[in-house]
């Protein structure tokens, strides 16, 4: 099974009252299309983008908001927010960002160096670009969409 990386599209109000603690995402009830999981790639992509597990300098860090300052409890590994500001800036950074674009920031001994979750000495390079590149185009287009409704995102591992 292992550690999956989700997202949930959650308008700014709804982000700073979870923040503040009067509302309970536990109890927010979705849309099925206002959530994207992103299987295990949720270190290996903004490792990729910004050379850095956590942290890294924006717009990059935003695509997957592992951020010490933007995080509240949530769950058993907590949950990092991003408000509709930083989503447009991250959207603009990953829209047109191709394939090729990826690849070049991509280096799989670096990743296994770093021991960036869910890699092992036996995984093969390509494959796991594929693997990663497939999920990144599943981001470009959930961004976009929250973009399109001027909201925000959270984001946590479940």
């Amino acid at each position: 099974m292992g550690m999956c990386g989700n997202y949930m599209i959650a308008n700014d109000e709804m982000i700073d009252s979870w923040i503040a603690g009067t509302i309970d995402l536990y109890e927010v009830e979705l849309k099925e299309e206002d959530m994207l999981d992103i299987d295990k790639t949720w270190q290996a992509i903004p490792f990729t983008l910004c050379g850095e597990l956590m942290d890294g300098e924006p717009p990059f860090c935003y695509v997957v908001p592992l951020l010490t300052d933007q995080a509240a409890e949530f769950g058993e590994f907590g949950a990092f927010y991003l408000h509709s500001d930083q989503v447009k800036t991250a959207y603009e950074a990953i829209a047109n960002m191709t394939e090729s674009d990826l690849k070049e920031k991509y280096h799989f001994p670096t990743l296994l160096e770093n021991d960036v979750y869910p890699l092992h000495e036996e995984d093969e390079a390509e494959g796991f670009f594929a693997y990663m590149y497939h999920h990144f185009q599943f981001i470009q287009a959930f961004f976009k969409r929250a973009v399109a409704q001027g909201k925000g995102l959270i984001f946590y591992i479940s």
